[in-house]
């Protein structure tokens, strides 16, 4: 759980001597809305590649580099209603290393430097650094657009969403983006540093007493805690709403969007977490089986929940001549679960892979940083131990009734030219 070192700003110190790797990450948190998405977007791509005292991407590389390849980013996120910036840096552990001094406390220097000294020319950003950076934001945002299968993910969420701030990518809109100016942006940087929740997480052997004197070298300003409310729901409708489009390309993309009215922090999550499985998480899931290995309709067919915003989502690839076939068999899946059509060994063989897949991504220290977030969120522990016991306790009507929940709403058909 994290510790609270000042209002509004916690540290959660994992300490593991798996890794020979320390992570550190610092993320600011604020409510999403439709103006800040575009403007920390931006504002983050101006931090990763600059600061005041390094005005290139080439200049923060050597210093990187001189920090025994130490890496370094600056990414955005959108879990819910809840925006992130995210600023994360790896090292190696000092342990590691025969040198003088410590490398924790240079990347903390180094972090210290680009989050509380950036690129500014009075109250506002360096224009040639911001435009610089505008022109890669736009050309990343196009880059997302040209894989075909996020393509029909991105315009099916654009439909499914009511809330146009859950419409828009997460890295922004490049017409907004383009408005944005510098003087804007170090308002919005201001906000950023005194008014965001502020969580520092820490993977690696390290201690505790002093990564909390690290964070708080930094002197941020005690602020006004919020109660960030991460769960965006959404009513459901009772027509679904289909949008079809051509590209040229070989395999046309079939993306469907349901409603699962179940959320993280909802008494029947892990039962989705089954259900999912079940449904289309895995090779031996419905989907997989009936639809691509059994009718051979599909060159993949799969699924995932998003327990931030209370969607599920499929995504096929497809011959475009069986659309109206595949859709319908899909809607036959999730109708089966409802009736219970699955066996007792399905399920044991769907709770053993979800419980290995968790202990896998322990190997990792990001999996062990995503562990520490959902316990801030959820108010309690959160790991192997519990996660398993979860799982386990699904029955079969659980699963049942958690699917009973889940309604289709939106199809998006992105047909090929084959």
């Amino acid at each position: 759980m994290g510790i609270e070192i000042s209002p509004g700003i916690t540290i959660n110190v994992v300490p593991t001597q798996k890794f020979k790797t320390t992570q550190i990450t610092f993320r600011f948190l604020t409510k999403l809305t439709s103006r800040n998405l575009h403007q920390r977007s931006l504002l983050a791509a101006v931090l990763e590649n600059s600061s005041y005292n390094f005005k290139t991407p080439k200049e923060m590389n050597e210093v990187l580099a001189d920090l025994y390849g130490a890496t370094f980013g600056v990414d955005v996120n959108r879990r819910g209603n809840v925006h992130e910036i995210i600023f994360t840096m790896n090292i190696i552990g000092d342990k590691f290393l025969n040198v003088e001094g410590s490398l924790l406390t240079q990347a903390f220097g180094f972090l210290k430097e680009i989050i509380l000294n950036p690129a500014l020319e009075g109250h506002e950003f360096n224009n040639v650094i911001v435009s610089r950076e505008k022109h890669h934001l736009k050309n990343y945002i196009d880059s997302l657009k040209e894989n075909k299968q996020d393509l029909a993910i991105i315009k099916l969420q654009e439909n499914y969403f009511v809330d146009e701030v859950q419409k828009t990518l997460i890295y922004g809109d490049k017409e907004e983006i383009d408005k944005i100016t510098p003087e804007e942006l170090y308002h919005v940087y201001q906000d950023m540093i005194f008014n965001d929740n502020i969580s520092v997480i820490v993977v690696g052997d390290v201690d505790k007493i002093k990564i909390a004197n690290y964070v708080e070298d930094f002197n941020f300003a005690p602020r006004n805690t919020k109660q960030l409310d991460y769960f965006y729901r959404q009513n459901k409708k009772e027509h679904v709403d289909i949008e079809m489009a051509k590209e040229n390309i070989t395999q046309s993309k079939l993306a469907m969007a349901y409603n699962t009215e179940t959320y993280l922090k909802d008494i029947d999550y892990y039962s989705l977490i089954v259900f999912n499985g079940l449904f289309g998480g895995f090779p031996h899931s419905k989907l997989f089986m009936n639809i691509r290995e059994k009718e051979s309709l599909a060159y993949y067919a799969s699924s995932y929940i998003n327990a931030y915003r209370g969607i599920l989502i499929v995504q096929s690839g497809i011959s475009s001549k069986n659309k109206d076939q595949v859709v319908k068999l899909v809607e036959k899946q999730l109708q089966d679960i409802i009736d219970g059509n699955f066996t007792d060994e399905e399920i044991e063989q769907t709770k053993t892979m979800l419980i290995g897949n968790f202990a896998n991504r322990l190997d990792y220290p990001q999996a062990l940083k995503e562990q520490a977030i959902i316990e801030n969120i959820l108010g309690k522990d959160y790991n192997r131990e519990i996660y398993s016991e979860s799982i386990l306790k699904v029955t079969k009507d659980d699963i049942k009734h958690v699917a009973k929940k889940i309604k289709l709403q939106n199809i998006y058909f992105l047909e090929g030219s084959e």
